[in-house]
């Protein structure tokens, strides 16, 4: 009644089998599928600076609108933080440059790179720009347009 099956082809049966099975236990999909991505919550990056006053660019960038930016200085320790936290983050203010965003009037950010950007001058006139070396300050005078 029963014929013998060669071990083999018995294996390679089983196997198919329980690997198109197993699939059916999967209860954890995201949305759309289990290839897409889930959903990631943008977050505020961490506070740095005097005061708590500016936001986290890059593990070695604050900045904020009335103090300027900082990079690699005791104000910018507090930025490493964002290094070890599991969901992404958004600093400062409307998009310029490539993938940058508006950090102090007049400049422009990334993670890793500071740059003069006239997109971000509105509504702040940007007069006059300081590299202190040292401190590793750039601060931006202010004015009024009269």
């Amino acid at each position: 009644m029963f014929t013998k099956m060669p071990a083999g082809i018995l294996s390679a049966f089983l196997f198919c089998l329980l690997t198109l099975s197993s699939a059916c236990y999967i209860q954890n999909c995201p949305r759309g599928g289990k290839r897409s991505l889930p959903e990631a919550e943008i977050r505020q990056c961490i506070h740095c600076g005097p005061g708590n006053r500016g936001s986290c660019f890059g593990p070695n960038i604050c900045c904020g609108e009335e103090m300027g930016c900082y990079f690699g200085t005791p104000e910018t320790v507090r930025c490493l933080e964002e290094n070890f936290l599991p969901s992404p983050c958004e600093a400062g203010g409307k998009l310029c440059g490539a993938d940058g965003r508006c950090a102090a009037p007049g400049i422009c950010c990334n993670d890793v790179e500071v740059h003069k950007s006239s997109s971000c001058q509105l509504p702040w006139k940007v007069c006059r720009e300081e590299q202190q070396r040292g401190l590793g300050v750039l601060e931006a005078k202010m004015y009024n347009a009269q």
